[in-house]
């Protein structure tokens, strides 16, 4: 389901996220939502720099943002079961100080990953389109 963000609230409302735009001539643009007006949009491109587009350009929008939670949730799963994995093979607390220590920084570092895979939210944006912006 879209997200339905009015024209006018959108830099409050798309703040913080990064914004893809693809435009009816296919060129795809990203970057940070910084303004509004009536007829035209602002991007602000990762350098800062700032290009200008008019709102009738737009074909479809998408917002997606980054968060940590899942990176930090599968490093810990995958470090705790490598040690599990270490000090079941070992018999041994001390599993980890074994030739089992490598595969427990593996494990996390597999973890990690796959955590870093489920952490981009993106969503379908539907810019309601109403006059008086500036």
């Amino acid at each position: 389901m879209p997200e339905r963000v009015d024209w006018c609230r959108s830099p409050a409302l798309l703040a913080g996220r990064r914004i893809d735009v693809r435009l009816l001539s296919d060129e795809r643009v990203s970057g940070a939502w910084a303004s509004v007006k009536e007829g035209m949009f602002t991007l602000v491109d990762k350098d800062g720099r700032s290009r200008t587009y008019a709102r009738g350009q737009i074909r479809s929008v998408h917002a997606s943002r980054h968060r940590v939670s899942r990176r930090l949730l599968g490093a810990f799963a995958g470090f705790y079961a490598g040690a599990g994995a270490a000090a079941a093979a070992t018999r041994s607390a001390d599993g980890l100080q074994s030739a089992w220590g490598p595969v427990a920084v593996a494990a996390t570092l597999g973890g990690y990953f796959v955590g870093r895979s489920f952490d981009r939210d993106t969503r379908e944006i539907t810019l309601l389109f109403t006059p008086g912006c500036d």
